[in-house]
């Protein structure tokens, strides 16, 4: 667990380094409803300024051709669960782990559901912490994060914030980081 505590510290801060040292030029957005880019391609949409995070996800899932890794601890999001399933039936490989506690939620429980019956593969942690994590990987080029859950209140109560970075570097180690939390049979078991 310490090598990948080290992985996951090292790859937040090099997140906190990429978006605050390389867009120094990047401004308040000024305009409500869209997401907003910076001149390196990262893109971000806060909840509570009517940016719809869960749009610009869907967007990255549906433009997902081959992998779509998700480690998330909450996903009860119609229209997010609808856009994996969507990426599935479309032969994307889709993996998913998530946090033991949330899955016991109603909503949470239905979503993965669905996601069992469409045949994806899914773990959640069984360990003492929680799988907090709130990263999609698509097709080992983008990766997203930030506070945004996948849930209904995440969407339209809470304030959030969801981060899409286009990097074939940083997506290739984030990959590796979900593939060694995936091959962790003691920390991380298989849903029946």
């Amino acid at each position: 667990m310490k090598k990948r505590s080290a992985q996951g510290i090292t790859l937040v801060l090099s997140l906190f380094l990429l978006t605050s040292c390389t867009d120094l030029t990047a401004t308040i957005p000024t305009t409500l409803g869209t997401a907003q880019a910076s001149p390196a391609g990262i893109q971000y949409a806060f909840s509570q300024e009517n940016q719809h995070p869960e749009n610009l996800l869907n967007q990255v899932i549906q433009n997902t051709r081959k992998t779509l890794d998700i480690a998330i601890f909450s996903i009860t999001e119609k229209s997010i669960v609808q856009s994996i399933l969507d990426a599935k039936a479309r032969g994307v490989a889709v993996r998913i782990i998530t946090d033991e506690d949330q899955s016991d939620g109603k909503g949470q429980k239905a979503a993965l559901e669905k996601f069992k019956n469409a045949g994806i593969p899914i773990k959640m942690d069984h360990h003492s912490g929680y799988m907090h994590l709130k990263v999609t990987i698509a097709d080992q080029k983008i990766v997203t994060t930030g506070s945004f859950n996948y849930s209904a209140s995440a969407v339209r109560r809470n304030d959030e914030v969801l981060v899409v970075i286009p990097d074939d570097t940083m997506a290739k180690q984030w990959t590796n980081v979900f593939d060694d939390m995936w091959e962790d049979d003691k920390n991380f078991l298989f849903i029946n």
